[in-house]
């Protein structure tokens, strides 16, 4: 199983953890799945991370694990479809990278404008809570 993970979900478990979240990276650390990201996706996570940091909000050490998790764990897809189908254009980049990384899911919080898409191509979009309930299937 290929999936994308926005860059709310990293924050999410950075910040909170949570039963739900937690189930999500563990079960990436379980190999259960296999992380897809790009250099965009990449870059919007350090930036989220760092912009924490600034705030007191997280450490070095949880920025430093967070990007190497990202960078040695997650296949890196050259992305080179161009996608504007989010009414948000920051969000195109997680379409782009589903799509060229043939993802069968893509996992957001983003209700507005990702979730309402529920499905891109042949990705589907789903909250984190649904894919936990599809990891226990």
């Amino acid at each position: 199983m290929r999936v994308v993970l926005d860059a709310n979900i990293y924050v999410s478990f950075i910040l909170a953890g949570g039963e739900i979240i937690s189930s999500i990276f563990r079960a990436w650390q379980s190999r259960e799945y296999e992380v897809l990201s790009s250099k965009d996706i990449y870059a919007e996570v350090e930036e989220v991370c760092n912009r924490f940091l600034k705030r007191g909000l997280i450490t070095d050490d949880v920025v430093s694990e967070t990007l190497w998790r990202l960078n040695q764990d997650a296949k890196k897809i050259s992305v080179s479809s161009v996608v504007t189908r989010s009414k948000d254009v920051r969000d195109n980049k997680y379409l782009a990278c589903a799509k060229d990384g043939n993802a069968d899911y893509l996992i957001t919080g983003d209700k507005k404008h990702l979730l309402s898409l529920k499905k891109f191509g042949m990705t589907r979009i789903v909250s984190p809570k649904e894919f936990v309930e599809l990891l226990n299937r």
